[in-house]
C-alpha cells in the first residue's frame, strides 16, 4: 500500500526548515519505490530533527514500522500523527487512512504486559 502524500510545511528556522524539506522529499520519493529500510531511516532522521511532522510523515513512519514487521511502533507513530491532525471525514484523507490503520492494529494485535519473578 502505497500513499499519496504532499508536503506540508509551518514555519520554521532557516537551515531546520530547509532540512525538514529536503529528508520530507526523500522519505516521499523511497515511499514510492517501495524502499521502507530508506523510509525508516529517514523517518528517524526526521524525528531527531526535533521538528513538527505532519501526519504524511506520522503514516509513511509507520508504514516503513509494518513492513518491517514492527506493529507496536506503527501503532505509536499513527497515534501521535493522528492526535496532532486537523480531523477529516473525507473518506480518502491521510487523517481517516491512519485511523484506518489504527483500528486494523488494535483489532489484529494485543499488547501483552509480562512479569518475570525470581
Amino acid at each position: 500500500m502505497t500513499l499519496g502524500l504532499g508536503l506540508a510545511s509551518p514555519a520554521l528556522g532557516g537551515e531546520a526548515e530547509a532540512e525538514r524539506n529536503r529528508l520530507q522529499e526523500e522519505l516521499v520519493k523511497l515511499s514510492q519505490k517501495n524502499a521502507w529500510v530508506g523510509v525508516e531511516r529517514i523517518f528517524r532522521q526526521l524525528e531527531a530533527l526535533d521538528v513538527e511532522l505532519t501526519l504524511e510523515d506520522h503514516l509513511l513512519g509507520a508504514q516503513a514500522a509494518m513492513e518491517g514487521g514492527d506493529m507496536l511502533t506503527a501503532l505509536i507513530r499513527l497515534q501521535g500523527g493522528v492526535s496532532l491532525a486537523i480531523q477529516s471525514s473525507e473518506p480518502s484523507s491521510p487523517y481517516q487512512q491512519a485511523k484506518g490503520l489504527i483500528g486494523e492494529l488494535q483489532s489484529q494485535y494485543g499488547l501483552v504486559h509480562i512479569v518475570i519473578h525470581d
